[in-house]
């Protein structure tokens, strides 16, 4: 009935722009760490193993750590990212593999602090979005498993990058994939 995943995750983010607007800055993160954590709750599964014990509750979250972003001029300003999720999963189980469905919500901000004054002259980033997935786990070699995961994000807020200052008229969406490998330890607990 319950599934906690924490663990860390490689990202990175890159702004270009395609207007010929003075001021404009490209930026680009490389790859970076955070440290994420999944929960999936089927409520049902500790009374029945019907339907029902397949459907539950898809949460989530990730934050970068340690990061600082710098300017051409050497400037280093204090960098955070934070996301959140909530949702339903519907999984299907297919013997000791298995395939999810994922709906629900995700916050995803994305800012770089002023430093002494200076302004990192990129903007924040903080939106909503639908999310739209699929996820699945293939032991193929036990201990050993594979897990994939996808989603289409759909923006319904894109935070200040559409403010008078920025892009008033801007709209956007989003793709996300994971891969991850498991190495199964007991029963109930795989690294």
């Amino acid at each position: 009935p319950l599934d906690i995943g924490i663990g860390a995750r490689l990202g990175n983010r890159d702004f270009s722009y395609h207007d010929a607007l003075p001021g404009l800055r490209d930026y680009e993160l490389g790859f970076s760490p955070s440290v994420a954590l999944h929960l999936h709750w089927y409520p049902a599964a500790h009374v029945t193993n019907g339907f029902l014990a397949n459907l539950g509750l898809d949460l989530q979250g990730e934050m970068l750590i340690g990061v600082k972003s710098k300017n051409t001029a050497g400037a280093e300003f204090s960098t955070s990212s934070t996301r959140i999720g909530a949702g339903l999963r519907l999984r299907l189980p297919l013997g000791k593999n298995e395939v999810g469905l994922r709906l629900g919500y995700a916050m995803h901000s994305f800012s770089i602090s002023a430093a002494n004054s200076m302004d990192p002259g990129v903007p924040d980033v903080s939106h909503g979005s639908l999310r739209i997935g699929a996820d699945a786990r293939w032991v193929f070699l036990a201990p050993f498993s594979l897990q994939l995961a996808a989603a289409y994000l759909m923006s319904l807020s894109p935070g200040e990058l559409a403010g008078d200052a920025w892009f008033p008229h801007t709209g956007g969406a989003g793709v996300e994939g994971e891969i991850g490998f498991g190495l199964g330890v007991i029963d109930a607990l795989e690294l």
